[in-house]
């Protein structure tokens, strides 16, 4: 089994508030239970304890990155992530220095292995009233998934030294409120201890099997969007659209897709949890419920199934060109569109960049066309 140590594991390690953290296209990253269907910050069934987690991962994912143990946030836990502090357009390097000059806590480098997140240990639930501080600065404490890698850092000036780090420091809500105002804070940072739990939404076997659907679908978009991930939209309310629009793609049951849609971490934000109306006008605008929408799409998704049936069924060691042809190949023959064949390898196969695999399946269903036409 993988090994993992840090104070957080050590600390939280034996707590039933952690999933598997996969991460897609060198960015996007998609929560998963040990049983890789899609977790949620509001479900706990989608939990696990850090020694399940590691038992789920794949050891090679774990070696390549590409997969992390994730901690729920639970307002006892004070994160900051900076995520420029190594590189990038806008370098944070120095505001994480200047943080943990005057709050010393663990710190590690982050999954993208770019950025960079401080822990700090509350002593009582808080939560903080801003999670976006400053550009690349967010703080947060709840309602969300942290990938957390172990890569223990310490930080002076932009000098990174790994492999070690100050002790996890507890601080109290009024320190907490201090470190917003060292990031850049100008807001009223007071907010109330022990915020009250509010009810929410719990997802179904079948809202899982939805999400799966879109997953396969839609790929990295809507993975990312799940999560909470809003680049790329100009405005929190227009992902919302566009991820309520995918999901109805896939399902014709506008209380199921409503109640992904809040159970999901994109929709932790309180305009969605609190206003129904709200709700109601963006599901609206989706034609959300609409059988007619979700015929073809499901015709596309079997297909989907039946392609990741083919290309997990090949068992080859090695990708390469020529096993991508022979995939294909198989796909044909089971009856794979060719667009939905070069989508699936292309999701699932590294070695080999995208335009490559386009060429490879369109000589492989050429070749089997004419195989097949011959035949005749």
């Amino acid at each position: 089994m993988i090994t993992f140590s840090s104070p957080i594991a050590a600390m939280f390690g034996q707590e039933h508030r952690w999933v598997l953290m996969q991460q897609r296209d060198g960015r996007r990253k998609l929560p998963l239970s040990i049983y890789r269907t899609i977790a949620s910050v509001s479900d706990p069934s989608t939990w696990a304890g850090l020694d399940r987690v590691l038992r789920a991962m794949s050891p090679r994912a774990y070696g390549e990155g590409t997969e992390r143990p994730a901690i729920v946030l639970m307002n006892d836990l004070l994160v900051v992530d900076f995520d420029h502090a190594l590189n990038g357009p806008w370098c944070t390097a120095l505001e994480a220095a200047v943080l943990l000059a005057r709050y010393p806590s663990y710190a590690e480098i982050s999954m993208s292995l770019a950025g960079l997140h401080v822990y700090y240990l509350l002593t009582q639930r808080w939560s903080t009233p801003k999670q976006r501080i400053a550009e690349s600065i967010e703080v947060y404490t709840d309602k969300r998934f942290m990938s957390h890698t172990a890569i223990a850092c310490t930080l002076v000036g932009n000098r990174v030294s790994a492999g070690e780090s100050y002790p996890l420091m507890t601080i109290t809500p009024e320190q907490a409120e201090d470190i917003l105002r060292l990031l850049g804070w100008q807001g009223d940072v007071h907010r109330r201890s022990e915020p009250e739990p509010q009810p929410r939404a719990v997802m179904s076997a079948s809202d899982q099997e939805v999400l799966l659907r879109a997953e396969k679908m839609f790929g990295a978009r809507f993975s990312a969007l799940y999560s909470g991930d809003i680049s790329g939209y100009q405005s929190h309310s227009e992902a919302d659209a566009a991820f309520v629009a995918m999901l109805s793609r896939v399902s014709s049951d506008r209380d199921q897709i409503e109640r992904i849609w809040l159970v999901s971490p994109l929709g932790a934000r309180e305009k969605t949890q609190q206003r129904a109306d709200y709700r109601k006008r963006t599901l609206d605008f989706v034609g959300a419920g609409d059988p007619s929408r979700v015929i073809e799409e499901r015709r596309i998704t079997e297909q989907y199934d039946r392609a990741l049936m083919v290309m997990y069924g090949a068992h080859y060691e090695t990708i390469d060109d020529v096993s991508v042809r022979e995939i294909a190949s198989r796909m044909y023959r089971a009856g794979v569109r060719r667009e939905v064949a070069a989508d699936v390898i292309e999701a699932d196969v590294r070695v080999v960049n995208r335009d490559r695999v386009a060429e490879l399946v369109a000589t492989a269903y050429r070749d089997q066309y004419l195989i097949a036409q011959a035949r005749k």
